[in-house]
C-alpha cells in the first residue's frame, strides 16, 4: 500500500532527480525524497520544482511511486514466465500493492504487448497438446488455473480442436498406452487404467468408454 510522504506545511518541491531507472525521477522535498515516479506521471501530475507541496500532491505522489514500485514488481515477474492479466493483478497485490496499482501497471503492460491473453492461451493448449494429446477438459482446466477468462479459452481451445476428431486422437492415444501393458494385465484392470489415462487427458466421458470397449473388446463397461 502507499504511504503518504511526510507533509509539512509551507514546504516545496525542492529538486526533481533522474532516478537509476530510465524514466525514473526523484521528486525531493527539503532534503528527503518525497517518491519516485515515472516521467509521464511527472507531468500528469504537474510537479515540477518550486511546487507547493501540498497535502494532495503528497497523496498523488504516493500513490505513482506505489504503481512505479509495483510496475518493477510486475516485470520481473513477466521475466521470468508469461502470466495472464489476473494472474499477475492477483500476484503484485499479493506483495501488498493496491488493487488499483496493479490494475493500472496490467493496463500498461497491455498496451505494451507485455501481457496478451489470448497469445498466452494459444501456448498453453499448443504446449498441452505437442505433448501427447488433450482433451477440451484439460484444456479448459489449465487455462482456468492461470486465470484466463472463458471468451478467450473458448476461443483458444476451439482453435487447437479445429479439425480434430477426440474420438479418433483418444483412440490412437489408448491403443498407444494399451500396448505398452503387461500382457497378462487383466480385462478389469485395461479397462480402468486406460478410462483414467483418456480421463487424465481431458476427453469426454462418452468418448472415454467408446475407447475403452473398442480397445479392450467387448463391454468394458460405462461406469
Amino acid at each position: 500500500m502507499s504511504e503518504v510522504p511526510e507533509f509539512i506545511e509551507g514546504e516545496r518541491v525542492s529538486a526533481l532527480a533522474p532516478g537509476r531507472r530510465v524514466g525514473v525521477v526523484v521528486i525531493r522535498v527539503g532534503d528527503r525524497v518525497a517518491g519516485r515516479i515515472s516521467e509521464r506521471d511527472v507531468v500528469e501530475i504537474g510537479v515540477r520544482t518550486g511546487t507547493l507541496w501540498t497535502e494532495e500532491l503528497a497523496r498523488r505522489v504516493a500513490e505513482a511511486d506505489e504503481t512505479e514500485r509495483a510496475r518493477v514488481v510486475a516485470r520481473r515477474m513477466l521475466n521470468a514466465r508469461m502470466r495472464s492479466r489476473a494472474e499477475l493483478i492477483e500476484q503484485i497485490t499479493g506483495k501488498e500493492f493496491s488493487a488499483a496499482s496493479a490494475a493500472r501497471v496490467a493496463d500498461e503492460l497491455e498496451r505494451a504487448g507485455l501481457i496478451d491473453d489470448a497469445r498466452l492461451a494459444a501456448s498453453l493448449v499448443g504446449s498441452l497438446r505437442r505433448r501427447g494429446g488433450a482433451g477440451r477438459r484439460l484444456m479448459e482446466q489449465k487455462l482456468r488455473a492461470r486465470k484466463i477468462g472463458r471468451e478467450v479459452s473458448d476461443a483458444a481451445i476451439e482453435g487447437a480442436l479445429a479439425g480434430v476428431d477426440p474420438y479418433e486422437e483418444a483412440l490412437a492415444l489408448a491403443r498407444g498406452r494399451a500396448a505398452r501393458m503387461k500382457s497378462d494385465t487383466d480385462r478389469a484392470a485395461r479397462t480402468r487404467r486406460l478410462h483414467g489415462f483418456l480421463a487424465r487427458r481431458g476427453y469426454e466421458g462418452d468418448v472415454c468408454w467408446r475407447v475403452v470397449r473398442e480397445v479392450v473388446g467387448g463391454d468394458a463397461g460405462d461406469g
